[in-house]
């Protein structure tokens, strides 16, 4: 993977380079496939979801789209990678996830769903992204890559992900590539920057943040 970035230190290519040379390690050994181009978005392999990143461990697969600016997709293939750490581990909380697949068939519109199934989807996919977000805090740490995003940054980018799962229940909507809640300013710099957070609900406030990008999204 070249990093086309002449802002970059060597120091900070290094660090990058670091990260990524580990991770591909790691991938070999596990028999993990990669699918990294240099694109906007990579499609879900279930459904006609088109995401930043993704880790499926049915099949092995990591995946993160490249084609953005470094502070954007670095976080989302560190956050990705920390997934697949949870899976090689045999963390109970990915163990337990149940996936989103329902929920995303309920929101690309489809009236044939266990409604009951989403709740347990959202409530297990909650979870195990907080347990994800913390370690993918641990590695930016590890590898000294605050200088693509510092770590107070990162967590309010988290909370606005992790919390968009409760609005997306209430609203029947996921975000649309270019219009992420962990990317707009207006929308995570407004979220917490611990993970001290009460995620079983979803304020009046917040929400009002995540309707205003749903206005931004639909105004494009």
């Amino acid at each position: 993977m070249e990093l086309n970035h002449s802002n970059l230190t060597d120091e900070q290519k290094s660090k990058i380079n670091k990260f990524i040379s580990d991770l591909q390690e790691k991938c070999s050994k596990h028999n993990i496939d990669t699918l990294i181009p240099n694109t906007s978005g990579v499609e879900y392999l279930y459904g006609n979801t088109l995401t930043n990143g993704y880790f499926d461990s049915d099949n092995r697969l990591l995946a993160c789209a490249t084609g953005k600016e470094l502070n954007q997709w670095l976080p989302i293939l560190i956050h990705e990678s920390s997934h697949m750490d949870q899976f090689l581990e045999n963390d109970p909380v990915f163990i337990d996830s149940l996936g989103l697949d329902e929920t995303f068939k309920w929101t690309e519109g489809s009236e044939d769903v266990d409604f009951n199934k989403i709740d347990r989807e959202i409530e297990s996919g909650i979870a195990v992204e907080v347990d994800c977000e913390k370690r993918t805090v641990a590695k930016i740490k590890e590898y000294g890559l605050e200088f693509v995003v510092s770590i107070d940054e990162y967590i309010q980018k988290s909370n606005a992900y992790v919390l968009f799962y409760r609005w997306m229940r209430k609203n029947r909507s996921w975000y649309k590539i270019g219009f992420e809640p962990y990317n707009i300013k207006s929308v995570y710099t407004k979220m917490p920057k611990t993970f001290d957070v009460d995620y079983s609900t979803l304020s009046e406030e917040i929400s009002e943040f995540f309707d205003k990008l749903l206005v931004l999204s639909n105004e494009s």
